[in-house]
């Protein structure tokens, strides 16, 4: 019987900040009796007083992030100390790999909750 999507999403990470680089803070699950993870939503807070730049990837499994794999590219976050969300409803298969970056060091912190599917 697959697992419902009706229950609760669970926290995929939290408090992280958005590296420099493109960094990877969630992989969705893989083997057997897994069938990938629904975002309910990427939430994007800056933490300070200038607005920054944030890239989102969704890469594939076993892939490397380019520009094919974006799904939000250089997306301003307003430095109003509030969380803004996105990617809600996105689907990622077994494997699948959010990656993300930012121009500044600990200025934008992420959470992302969701479910994580199985057989």
């Amino acid at each position: 019987m697959t697992s419902p999507a009706s229950h609760d999403p669970k926290v995929l990470f939290d408090a992280l900040f958005v590296p420099t680089s493109p960094g990877q803070p969630y992989a969705s699950p893989s083997g057997p009796g897994t069938r990938g993870t629904r975002i309910n939503y990427l939430s994007l807070t800056n933490v300070t007083n200038i607005s920054y730049p944030v890239t989102v990837w969704l890469v594939p499994s076993g892939g490397v992030a380019g520009a094919e794999d974006a799904v939000m590219w250089q997306v301003s976050i307003p430095p109003d100390g509030l969380p803004y969300r996105f990617l809600e409803g996105e689907m990622m298969d077994p494997g699948d790999m959010l990656n993300w970056d930012t121009t500044m060091v600990s200025a934008i912190a992420g959470r992302m909750t969701g479910w994580e599917l199985e057989d």
